[in-house]
């Protein structure tokens, strides 16, 4: 994997992929409600290149793509903070498929927006 994770910290783990693709699954840390990488595209794209059965859809925003780049703010006080231009621009998207179901019919898909 590209990106060093500490696989100390408290969280959950969430399987990303069906159970029975052993070759297209991994494990997500979750902490208080955060993914841990969640927004990294070079991670992403990792993921996406040794497990391409695990991802239902992968998205590109901006110039020649057909969807625009979407800026995401969160509740912070950004006054007096010097921040970039392109600060919360969300630049893809990528769906997950996942071994748990909704209603024990439809297959939960992981959504996550991807800054760079």
């Amino acid at each position: 994997m590209p990106i060093a994770i500490n696989n100390s910290l408290p969280s959950i783990k969430i399987l990303i992929g069906l159970l029975s693709d052993d070759d297209s699954k991994m494990s997500m840390l979750a902490d208080t409600g955060v993914s841990m990488n969640t927004g990294n595209k070079t991670y992403h794209q990792w993921a996406m290149s040794q497990c391409p059965s695990m991802v239902v859809e992968y998205i590109e925003c901006g110039p020649n793509t057909g969807y625009d780049v979407i800026q995401i703010l969160a509740a912070l006080d950004l006054i007096g903070i010097s921040q970039p231009v392109d600060y919360g621009n969300m630049t893809a998207v990528i769906r997950y498929e996942t071994p748990y179901l909704i209603h024990n019919t439809d297959s939960l898909i992981l959504f996550f927006c991807i800054r760079y």
